[in-house]
């Protein structure tokens, strides 16, 4: 009995915390938000308020994206990566991606200079939900004119 009551005790002092990073991500991980993040995503789901959007994404935005930091050096605080969105190997347009809200969301500026190709894809700025990240997988959301759009991607 007091075997089990030390190991109550050790869990409850040393992992008071212990929940989910993202709503749809593993209890635990070993890499920081930033080392998952960067590389090549291939796009896998886009949806418009559930309705399966993938064709209209890879036929106007892309069929991948590339993630990389920017800001080499920067305090954690301060890291903003680019995201391009490319069709084949062509980068077609990009946009600057900042964590905030202890990396659980994704403050997105792709610049007013841009043209709003897919909903909120292409111009303006827009913050999504992180709800999930791993190495393998990533998934946004976020609510545009009153429609609520999800992307998945996977390396």
């Amino acid at each position: 009995m007091k075997k089990l009551f030390l190991i109550l005790f050790v869990i409850t002092i040393f992992f008071p915390s212990c929940q989910k990073e993202y709503p749809e991500g593993p209890m635990i991980s070993f890499r920081s938000v930033y080392k998952r993040i960067n590389g090549e995503w291939k796009v896998v789901e886009f949806t418009s308020n559930g309705a399966d959007s993938l064709k209209n994404f890879k036929d106007s935005c892309s069929s991948g994206v590339h993630v990389e930091n920017v800001d080499n050096g920067m305090s954690t605080s301060d890291k903003r990566y680019h995201m391009f969105f490319y069709f084949g190997k062509t980068n077609e347009f990009s946009t600057l991606l900042k964590f905030y809200n202890n990396e659980k969301n994704i403050y997105v500026d792709f610049g007013e200079n841009g043209h709003t190709v897919l909903g909120p894809i292409g111009k303006g700025r827009s913050n999504w939900q992180i709800l999930k990240l791993t190495m393998k997988e990533f998934k946004i959301s976020t609510t545009y004119n009153g429609l609520n759009y999800i992307i998945k991607f996977e390396h």
